[in-house]
């Protein structure tokens, strides 16, 4: 199992009402040495519980490589420069569209990481955007992009030479918090919260009619969320024909879930250090923080799954934590980044880790095209955007 040393601290703080995404708490070394996967079906739902180390966990070399094929995003002060590069697609021809939400611009980057063009401004006319603080805004279909903003009230449509084409109203009632991605039958899926439950409220919107037609309720685990006033993201996205997501509240957990929403496989890994969110209450309102994330699935055309941890080894109660930090002053912890592999099957193999950090040196994995191709996040020196060709050894 590798280890890579990649030193930075990134510190996150959240008030009052907010959608989690935090994940499952993963430590490599407290795992029992032997791996053990238990397959059952329950009620429709194919179960996969890994237990203890991977598979491949002997192996002296990593079974996963990523080459790096291209950047996108420059330091050179000009357009091509990214405020933020957290909101993007990419087309399975190496394309690139990005919501730059510092300066509230659409920009387009070629594959060799050229910029092709900017489109857009703050403002709340057509073709203007304004109050797109979540990530997931972004979505492409064919030739046409589609960007969810003022709190998810409204949908701006641009083609992808960056022409505006269109506006539509989603309506204030529904709280839609992210724009997941475009149906077999081209509804654009939104999501909204469950407040008070781990899951979202996936809603198709009919572009024709400019109405909700259909909304599933989609909850992944039975227990209501302990924190009041808060609600867990299942995070999804859309694979191919169907939908995939996680759940890293109490368990860490991958789903894949069908066109219509139900779920219909999930691969789990049994540790017992996930600590969750630490909340504080103070001053009528409260604090949280997060120690941990899970994020993915990134499903490869070979069948494996990637799935994307950082998490604090050393914090068991993540309120203890918080409030030392609040009235200590204690020094944050320090944070394990991890990349997990999973084979077709649902079994854990192995993972690269990275100590002293909640970044790999790759960047944070986001996405993953149909070919495979894996795009990353980097921060510093300045935002930017990467892409991977991935390669799975098989052990000989």
């Amino acid at each position: 199992m590798m280890t890579h040393y990649h030193p930075i601290s990134i510190t996150h703080w959240f008030y009052v009402t907010l959608i989690l995404a935090f994940g499952a708490l993963l430590v490599v070394g407290c795992q029992s040495e032997a791996h053990e996967v238990s397959i059952e079906e329950r009620d429709g739902v194919l179960h996969i519980r890994n237990a203890g180390l991977g598979l491949w966990a002997d192996r002296d070399a990593s079974p996963i490589a990523f080459d790096l094929e291209q950047t996108y995003g420059a330091d050179d002060g000009t357009d091509a420069m990214l405020g933020d590069a957290r909101t993007f697609v990419a087309d399975d021809t190496g394309y690139l569209y990005v919501f730059d939400r510092q300066t509230s611009q659409l920009k387009s980057f070629a594959p060799d990481g050229t910029l092709r063009w900017t489109a857009g401004r703050e403002g709340e006319g057509p073709g203007e955007f304004q109050n797109t603080f979540q990530e997931r805004v972004l979505a492409l279909d064919g030739t046409d992009l589609y960007v969810l903003h003022q709190m998810g009230t409204r949908i701006e449509h641009f083609d992808t030479d960056g022409s505006y084409i269109d506006s539509y109203p989603v309506g204030e009632d529904i709280q839609v918090t992210a724009l997941v991605g475009i149906s077999s039958k081209g509804y654009l899926l939104l999501a909204a919260p469950i407040w008070g439950r781990v899951g979202e409220h996936l809603y198709r919107f009919d572009l024709d009619t400019q109405t909700i037609v259909d909304d599933t309720e989609i909850v992944l685990h039975d227990d209501p969320v302990d924190e009041e006033g808060l609600a867990h993201s299942a995070g999804l996205t859309v694979h191919g024909d169907s939908l995939v997501g996680r759940l890293g509240i109490g368990q860490y957990a991958l789903w894949s879930l069908d066109a219509s929403g139900t779920p219909a496989r999930t691969i789990t890994r049994e540790v017992d250090y996930m600590v969750g969110v630490g909340r504080y209450d103070m001053n009528g309102g409260f604090r949280i923080r997060g120690y941990s994330t899970l994020k993915g699935p990134f499903v490869l055309p070979s069948g494996h799954w990637l799935a994307f941890t950082y998490h604090a080894p050393e914090v068991r109660d993540p309120d203890e934590q918080l409030q030392r930090e609040i009235n200590e002053n204690a020094s944050s912890p320090t944070y394990r980044a991890t990349i997990d592999l999973f084979d077709s099957d649902g079994r854990f193999l192995d993972a690269m880790v990275w100590e002293d950090t909640q970044t790999p040196d790759i960047g944070e994995p986001a996405q993953m095209d149909a070919e495979g191709r894996l795009y990353t996040i980097v921060e510093e020196p300045y935002p930017q955007l990467r892409r991977y060709a991935v390669r799975v050894a098989t052990p000989q």
